[in-house]
């Protein structure tokens, strides 16, 4: 009998092994691609908001400094909630966290579709804002899931995810701007966004 419970044990221990070694492999490709969408959103809501404002009745000489404005306000609004998100994930779940950050991203999608002015339009972006600060509970459900001879392959796959959809997203934004209008690249990433929510 002593023998049997240490065997049995030792199989607990395997399944459970199994089964956190192939969740972790999931979680990073759900983490991954979802990075990837959201940089390209943020990748083309950055790079044709100068081309977009003058349909938003902005004078040309005008587009700079909005555009500037626009970056600076939103930036403003998302900052202090920061450390709102990290406690609300630490005492409830980080799911529903991350959730709701792509739920950001939808509904800012949809007001800046539908924005008849720069006012509606700014309000997007600060709505957008309100996204920010999910990289690092990836991270960190991430370092709890993952191996610890896996975490720095792991940490790297994710951090990459910013930087190719910002590439990406600026790449095909542009040729969706010159087949389908100006207003593609702004709607095109927020579905998908939506969708991981």
């Amino acid at each position: 009998m002593s023998e049997r419970k240490p065997h049995s044990i030792d199989l607990n221990r395997r399944a459970t092994s199994l089964r956190a070694g192939s969740s972790w492999r999931y979680l990073l490709t759900l983490y991954t691609v979802a990075c990837l969408i959201e940089a390209m959103f943020l990748g083309q809501m950055g790079a044709f908001t100068p081309l977009y404002l003058p349909r938003l009745g902005i004078a040309p000489q005008d587009v700079a400094g909005w555009t500037g404005a626009i970056v600076s306000i939103s930036s403003i609004v998302g900052l202090p909630f920061l450390p709102f998100w990290g406690a609300l994930a630490d005492r409830y779940a980080r799911q529903p966290v991350l959730v709701r950050a792509f739920v950001m991203h939808l509904i800012a999608g949809i007001i800046a579709i539908l924005a008849a002015n720069v006012w509606v339009f700014l309000l997007a972006r600060s709505i957008m804002s309100l996204s920010m600060g999910i990289t690092g509970l990836m991270l960190t459900t991430l370092s709890e899931r993952v191996p610890p001879g896996r975490t720095g392959l792991a940490f790297s796959i994710l951090n990459s995810a910013t930087p190719v959809g910002a590439f990406l997203g600026l790449l095909l934004g542009g040729r969706v701007v010159d087949l389908w209008g100006l207003a593609s690249p702004l709607s095109s990433p927020s579905t998908p966004s939506g969708c991981w929510a």
